[in-house]
């Protein structure tokens, strides 16, 4: 009995000490396709997006934001967008399984086809990077400025155009869909863009366009901040009225104007932010300022009247000089009024 004791007690202690290999899971593994970020294509070639999982999973796929498919217990899913607008988008990826949860996100830039390019009527319109042309005279270009970021759902965005010569010093938005790259186009003109039919109201003091590649995604916008500057130099010169600068954007036949607040201000410039409901074209402006000054009568009333009345008196004058002096000073009066009237209110020929 002792000897049977002493081997079931080593066989217990070898079972405590000694670890036993067991099966150990392999871990949580996922794969993502393809590699880039961003994806370019026609929007007729649509790309393939794949995940594959070590474990079964519960995959969910979304488009700008929006589930559009669900797999549950699954290893590979694979996603094609089915899409007929050019545009960027955002396709997003969810894995989530027991052992944790894990994502993925890319960016598509549907460019158009061929035969699209065609029917809207010029070859110039599709781009790999999906920029949209503002179609403005070359010749009445004088600086170009061409910025892209990636739009994220949420957040500001921010478009620097750092060029001293730019009066745009940024444009700056929250978008509330995930747009992918987008690229803000800034161009800075030397006379009203040939698509604006007329100027506006006030003295410009510089016309711009401001284009975003994803035209779809204005009214997926908010917070809108556009920063310019003017130069002191034009403010004094031409005697504008700094309450009077306004930011206006051109669009349905007409030009709309936003208030604006003065941010910052040196010796040489005054910077200011406003907003806007649309992009296009702009033009910055200011009210000369008119003349405040009265014309002021001036009527020569000749020597202290009442000195002379008193000396008039002492003399033993009648009153008739007297009389005649007022006489004088009232129709001098009357006739300066005349004038002045006359001076106000012109008669058209």
């Amino acid at each position: 009995m002792k000897i049977h004791s002493i081997i079931l007690l080593t066989i217990l202690l070898i079972i405590l000490v000694v670890p036993v290999s067991a099966e150990v899971s392999p871990g949580f593994n996922v794969t993502f396709s393809p590699d880039e970020d961003v994806i370019t294509s026609r929007i007729d070639r649509e790309p393939e997006f794949i995940v594959n999982v070590s474990e079964s999973s519960d995959i969910f796929w979304y488009l700008d934001d929006e589930l559009v498919n669900t797999y549950n217990d699954v290893n590979d899913s694979v996603y094609v967008p089915d899409l007929s607008e050019t545009g960027n988008y955002s396709i997003r990826v969810n894995v989530s399984n027991l052992n944790g949860t894990d994502f993925n996100q890319w960016y598509w830039v549907a460019t158009a086809t061929p035969s699209q390019i065609m029917s809207s009527g010029g070859g110039s319109s599709g781009s790999s990077s999906g920029s949209v042309s503002s179609g403005e005279d070359y010749e009445n270009i004088m600086l170009k400025e061409v910025q892209m970021l990636v739009v994220n759902k949420g957040t500001t965005t921010v478009y620097s155009f750092p060029d001293g010569s730019d009066p745009i010093d940024s444009v700056a938005f929250v978008s509330s869909v995930n747009a992918g790259y987008v690229k803000t186009t800034l161009e800075v003109l030397k006379n009203r863009s040939s698509a604006v039919s007329k100027d506006p109201d006030d003295l410009v003091y510089c016309y711009s366009n401001i284009i975003l590649s994803n035209t779809g995604l204005e009214n997926k916008l908010s917070d809108t901040r556009i920063v310019f500057h003017v130069d002191r130099e034009w403010i004094d010169e031409n005697d504008i009225v700094l309450d009077s600068i306004r930011l206006k954007v051109f669009g349905s036949s007409n030009w709309k104007s936003f208030p604006v607040k003065v941010i910052d201000e040196n010796e040489n410039t005054i910077t200011f932010v406003s907003t806007t409901t649309e992009f296009g074209n702009f033009a910055i402006t200011g009210k000369v300022s008119e003349d405040q000054d009265e014309d002021v009568v001036v009527v020569d009333l000749g020597a202290d009247t009442t000195g002379s009345s008193s000396s008039d008196a002492g003399n033993g004058s009648d009153g008739n000089g007297t009389t005649s002096e007022s006489e004088d000073v009232l129709t001098s009066v009357l006739r300066s009024m005349t004038e002045l009237f006359i001076k106000r209110n012109p008669v058209s020929n």
